[in-house]
């Protein structure tokens, strides 16, 4: 027979167990519904052309245990004015800002060159120093960038009080990081006008708020196995439409093509998704993503 005390013991033990931060996002079969209150899980579902897989990751915005979080990689060339990021892999940055969830987020150029001369070279190595294309400032940190790329693109940002938006106008005051990267892809409910030219299906990734502004997701696309060719992923109609079904009121588009990516921790490794272009993930200056709120 166990003695009181020890049963005492035990108790308090799997009390504190269950009340214990998960140390990585719960995976589930299905998307959640309503009724759902877990704060932070991913899931996967084939798009409804078969020619994607959209992951997605819901975080509850209210939950104290976690916190989201910008990281960006600064410029170490002082002889080149233009540049003032770096590229690195992004499970690498992920593993050195202690993510949970990360996702690539806005685009940059080689200094001295121009989008169209950048997108032509096929490959990139970790410590190229690039420009952002935009502007983002993390937490604790400067600026970097002078501002949006364009007066209509979107701002993410968060504030003091740990309220998240996506508005068009500049951050607030107490904003203690923001990020321009593209235009909208969802706005005030309807998939926003620029992005519907944009048919060409390829990797694809975004983030979005519901409307009561409590759950933000961040979604991937990528290839799906049931159908492997060049026309694979998701246009960006096809993107926003998954996350109008999310319940998304506000979404911004990021980076596409071969630099998307997402890094969503598992219980012994990291899973990368989409998979790897040639096995190694694009280099990246900037991820957007979620971590331990310590």
């Amino acid at each position: 027979m166990i003695a009181a005390p020890a049963l005492v013991a035990i108790s308090i033990l799997i009390v504190l167990l269950s009340l214990r931060r998960p140390e990585f996002p719960v995976r589930i079969d299905e998307r959640p519904d309503k009724t759902d209150e877990r704060p932070l899980v991913w899931w996967s579902e084939i798009s409804r052309s078969g020619f994607g897989e959209f992951t997605a990751v819901r975080l509850d915005l209210h939950a104290v245990d976690y916190a989201l979080n910008l990281l960006v990689n600064p410029s170490n060339n002082s002889t080149n004015k233009d540049a003032n990021a770096r590229l690195e892999s992004p499970l690498a940055m992920a593993q050195v800002g202690g993510y949970l969830v990360a996702v690539n987020a806005t685009s940059y150029t080689l200094p001295g060159k121009s989008p169209e001369q950048t997108e032509s070279w096929r490959t990139f190595l970790p410590g190229t120093n690039v420009t952002l294309r935009g502007v983002a400032k993390p937490r604790n940190q400067e600026q970097i960038g002078l501002g949006p790329a364009a007066p209509s693109y979107p701002v993410l940002w968060q504030d003091s009080n740990g309220k998240v938006g996506l508005t068009t106008l500049r951050p607030p005051e107490n904003a203690v990081w923001f990020l321009s990267a593209y235009h909208w892809l969802i706005k005030e409910h309807q998939v926003f006008h620029a992005a519907l030219p944009y048919i060409k299906r390829t990797n694809r990734s975004a983030a979005g708020i519901s409307e009561d502004g409590r759950w933000l997701f961040l979604v991937a696309c990528g290839p799906s196995n049931q159908k492997s060719s060049k026309d694979s992923g998701a246009s960006l109609p096809e993107l926003a439409e998954f996350m109008l079904s999310l319940g998304v009121a506000n979404a911004l588009n990021f980076d596409g093509g071969s630099s998307t990516s997402m890094i969503i921790k598992q219980q012994k490794s990291y899973l990368l998704t989409p998979p790897p272009e040639k096995y190694i993930s694009r280099p990246v200056p900037v991820i957007l993503g979620i971590t331990p709120n310590h």
